[in-house]
């Protein structure tokens, strides 16, 4: 329980061997290593996210790519999608489904999965295939920057580097 916590918590800082501050951070650790990884499950998600709507905000995507894709992205979405599913899910017909995945395919959003015919299924891009836009960075960099330009370019190199690392 949390009071027992509290209390070890308490114990262990007043107590006075060598390894007492150890033994404090360790349990620390072990009381919010749980919620940290939470935290850094939920950042990767919003990142990818962020990543990925920057990307297909390139170019123009209409309501119903836009709807299935927030679909895609929630954190239910079970399986993969079909052109049938899309058609179900953006109220349209499968010819229009289909027309909507193709775009969605050649802007790279959306990956083929192995196979064909009628079972091709289709899922989102993976986030280390998503590559940072630098061109757009910098243009962000500068516009609210009073930097030299390679300031500026060094600074978008390091923010890069940070955000758009690979695992």
């Amino acid at each position: 329980s949390r009071r027992n916590e509290k209390i070890t918590m308490i114990s262990l800082k007043r107590s006075s061997e060598v390894g007492s501050n150890n033994a404090l951070a360790e349990l620390v650790f072990e009381l919010l290593g749980p919620g940290l990884d939470r935290a850094e499950e939920t950042l990767e998600a919003v990142l990818y996210k962020a990543k990925l709507w920057d990307k297909a905000n390139h170019n123009p995507v209409n309501e119903r790519q836009r709807l299935v894709i927030n679909r895609m992205l929630e954190d239910g979405w079970q399986g993969h999608l079909y052109t049938s599913k899309y058609a179900r899910l953006a109220k349209c017909s499968t010819d229009t489904a289909l027309r909507d995945i193709r775009e969605l395919l050649e802007t790279g959003i959306l990956l083929q999965n192995p196979g064909g015919g009628r079972s091709t299924s289709y899922r989102l891009i993976e986030p280390d295939q998503l590559q940072p836009d630098y061109h757009n960075t910098l243009q962000m960099v500068k516009r609210y920057s009073h930097l030299s330009e390679d300031h500026t370019r060094d600074m978008v190199e390091k923010m890069n580097s940070k955000i758009f690392k690979p695992k």
